[in-house]
């Protein structure tokens, strides 16, 4: 690892207990790719992140409307107070 990308490890790795891991991997990948951009790829995890998040929300969404919709009618057809 040249110098430069080896002090840049060091400093991400110096303390355990706020270990940037995602970072530090990238930062091991510079070795084999000397252009990576550092930035950009975790700009890139993030926008990967946000549409994750976007998918899951709207998902959990769906399936609490499901689950209070299937209450809503259990309760109707039984008479059960909601």
């Amino acid at each position: 690892m040249p110098t430069q990308q080896l002090d840049y490890f060091a400093s991400l790795v110096a303390e355990d207990e706020h270990l940037p891991l995602t970072e530090a991997a990238i930062a091991v990948a510079q070795h084999a790719y000397p252009d990576l951009d550092v930035q950009g790829v975790l700009d890139h995890i993030d926008q990967m992140a946000e549409k994750l998040k976007t998918r899951i929300t709207s998902t959990r969404l769906k399936i609490h409307i499901s689950i209070r919709s299937s209450i809503t009618v259990v309760a109707f057809l039984f008479r059960l107070p909601f």
